[in-house]
């Protein structure tokens, strides 16, 4: 389990272990699933919006 105070900067490590091919995006969503609740959706695309920026 997450404290609520690192919220973010586990989220920060996660999608750079997503964008790394380190975390399984299944295991990402997931866990912001358990951290954010129904407000996760934002969160779900932050990965592909990165990936997509990198690209141009």
């Amino acid at each position: 389990d997450v404290e609520i105070e690192d919220y973010y900067p586990t989220f920060l490590d996660m999608v750079k272990n997503v964008l790394d091919g380190n975390m399984e995006s299944t295991s990402y969503e997931d866990t912001l699933r358990e951290m954010f609740g129904i407000h996760a959706y934002v969160a779900f695309t932050l990965d592909k919006v990165v990936s997509y920026a990198v690209r141009q």
